[in-house]
């Protein structure tokens, strides 16, 4: 998306400005801010660091949303993409509860962590955000299909008409 911003904007009148996990990019003359905010799991995880991120041994807190989810607060949009879910293994690890380190954790199928995450993440948004004032969207990309069938046995678990937020 701030790639479209960027190429629309006219030169002198745009400016981007970086803060640890935040980019915010301002469009003056369309009297416009758009903020990126780095949290790749939505949850808390050992890929946090926007500077410092890139490890084959991903590990997620699926319960832990509050430190990400504080800067998701009264805004107009809030758009959700998270696509690193389907890039590494077919489990993901899992730190245990209560646990201060990101050593003591379980591996666990990554699909069941998804539906644990995404738990987390509704229910947060059910009870943070004015949806009269915020329209929430979401996109990440499908599931690479060398791996569905191993997604498909732990699949059917989560299968639900809708998912309330």
């Amino acid at each position: 998306m701030l790639a479209l911003l960027r190429f629309f904007v006219s030169k002198g009148r745009k400016k981007i400005v970086k803060r640890g996990s935040f980019n915010t990019f301002y469009a003056k003359e369309y009297r416009a801010m758009l903020e990126f905010y780095w949290a790749p799991f939505l949850v808390e995880s050992n890929s946090d660091n926007p500077n410092f991120h890139s490890t084959k041994e991903r590990i997620v807190s699926p319960e832990r949303i509050e430190a990400h989810a504080n800067h998701w607060k009264d805004v107009d949009y809030l758009i959700f993409n998270t696509y690193i879910w389907w890039m590494n293994n077919i489990d993901i690890k899992v730190r245990r509860p209560n646990s201060r380190y990101w050593s003591d954790n379980d591996e666990v199928p990554r699909i069941e962590v998804y539906g644990r995450v995404f738990k987390t993440w509704s229910d947060w948004l059910n009870d943070n955000i004015d949806h009269a004032r915020t329209s929430i969207f979401f996109m990440t990309i499908s599931p690479p299909h060398l791996r569905i069938k191993a997604l498909a046995v732990t699949t059917a678990k989560f299968s639900s008409p809708s998912m309330a937020l």
